[in-house]
């Protein structure tokens, strides 16, 4: 696997997620604005910062993941939520580029993330979201499936993209591409 300049181990999922902005916004350039939703430790930042992103921001819900972060400096802003991340406390309509990459159990994403997620993105921004599989139950992802139906038939999103990743075996993940309508 893959390593960043911390040693940190980046999955099929982190790159593929970063590859999947990237191929979305080369016409943009690199000024673009990124919020990594549950920044975590903040590989994904490294590797946004590693192709050359220069504005990114972190949403997570672990006051000491931010206080790490915050002393790594891989970000211009960090933001703070609950644990549901059912409310983001960022403006409507912020960010070029957000991401969201699910990467325990402990990071559920639910219908209110999703809708967060797309709220404060600009319109005509990406929404990029990489969900394990094997983290959710039957039914959390038809509900998940189903919101995602639902704003894209409210014009509030549109599907660019679907794409399962079998990272092993016992691992499968879903890359989604969203552009905001």
């Amino acid at each position: 696997m893959p390593h960043n300049v911390r040693g940190e181990t980046c999955g099929q999922a982190d790159l593929m997620t970063i590859d999947k902005v990237c191929e979305q916004c080369w016409n943009l350039g690199k000024d673009v604005s990124i919020l990594d939703v549950s920044a975590g430790s903040g590989r994904i930042a490294w590797e946004f910062i590693k192709r050359g992103f220069v504005h990114l921001d972190a949403l997570e819900a672990c006051e000491e993941n931010i206080n790490a972060l915050r002393q790594k400096a891989l970000y211009d802003r960090y933001f703070q939520c609950d644990e549901s991340y059912k409310e983001f406390p960022i403006a409507d309509c912020v960010y070029d580029v957000v991401v969201y990459v699910q990467v325990s159990r402990d990071k559920k994403i639910t219908n209110g993330t999703v809708r967060q997620l797309a709220r404060v993105t600009k319109h005509g921004g990406l929404v990029v979201m990489c969900l394990n599989r094997n983290l959710s139950s039957e039914e959390q992802d038809i509900n998940l499936e189903t919101i995602m139906i639902e704003l894209q038939t409210d014009n509030v999103w549109e599907c660019l993209s679907r794409h399962l990743i079998a990272e092993t075996t016992s691992k499968t993940d879903i890359l989604y591409t969203f552009r905001k309508v």
